[in-house]
């Protein structure tokens, strides 16, 4: 697989990112193009991953990447990233076109399934439009990655289960649906950083001690209690996290228990995960055993 870059920085607002703070920069198309053609004819590969922040985050520029290796008869597999409510903006049509071109997963970050909490990071999505991504790709057999984090700031055990019940339709509508479930980092210069900073949290103190806070193996465990929360709604929420599908995934996912080839690796984009009807079945193995 070789990874190439469209465009820089992002055109939306989330508040727990820094990226907007890019200004949102486009490759000239012919460039683009250029660079498939090279990575396709001269040096063979045969699957691409468009490393975007966001590939669609323009509807008639991918359509117009994509038409023009359709018209040139390049044949390739390729991934990319986009938002919750990307796939519902394109027309039937549209979507025809891309989900035939060799597209074979696409990556989200849908964060929450709360409306409230998407509303306090400033996602500018809604938890249908996240559905609605699971139905359109389940339906054409695209495979889809989600990144759900818990810990947000304020978030309460009532977000969690909404979090929880968007995960399970996702699940139904796209049995392909690889969950990632990273516990929420504070990142300097991101608005929720001053949140977490008003709310009481001490920021690590040296380049070392911020390295060793940065990890996607953190589990929900590894926290005394968030900022907001009193030490029995923190046990409530980590009660119903560990009895969910977000506990069923985890526990395959961090216990060293031996994994199946549906477990997700991405060296491109540093993304862990694995199907959550594979961790449901592997737990009931594994509690046979």
């Amino acid at each position: 697989m070789a990874g190439l870059i469209t465009a820089r920085g992002c055109p939306f607002r989330c508040s727990f990112c820094t990226i907007a703070q890019i200004a949102y920069i486009n490759r000239p198309i012919e460039s683009v193009l250029n660079e498939i053609r090279h990575l396709i004819g001269d040096l063979g590969f045969e699957y691409l991953n468009f490393a975007d922040g966001h590939f669609f985050a323009q509807r008639a520029r991918v359509l117009q990447i994509i038409d023009r290796m359709h018209e040139e008869s390049h044949d390739f597999k390729w991934n990319a990233g986009a938002r919750p409510e990307t796939l519902g903006k394109f027309r039937p049509h549209e979507l025809e076109r891309i989900m035939n071109s060799g597209l074979q997963q696409i990556m989200i970050g849908a964060e929450s399934g709360s409306d409230v909490m998407l509303e306090r990071i400033v996602k500018d999505a809604k938890p249908e439009d996240i559905v609605e991504t699971a139905r359109i790709t389940g339906e054409y057999g695209i495979r889809l990655s989600l990144s759900f984090m818990s810990g947000l700031p304020y978030e309460t055990t009532e977000d969690l289960r909404k979090t929880i019940d968007v995960v399970e339709k996702v699940v139904t509508l796209n049995p392909q649906a690889k969950v990632i479930n990273p516990i929420y980092q504070p990142i300097p210069g991101a608005p929720s950083y001053d949140q977490m900073l008003e709310l009481g949290w001490t920021p690590p103190e040296t380049l070392e001690a911020w390295g060793e806070s940065i990890s996607w193996n953190q589990q929900i465990e590894d926290i005394e209690c968030f900022p907001w929360m009193k030490p029995a709604e923190f046990d409530e929420y980590v009660e119903v996290f560990q009895n969910s599908i977000f506990g069923k995934v985890r526990t395959i996912h961090f216990t060293g228990q031996e994994r199946s080839a549906d477990v997700s690796v991405s060296g491109t984009s540093g993304e862990l995960g694995v199907s959550v009807a594979e961790a449901a079945k592997n737990e009931g193995t594994a509690a046979s055993d």
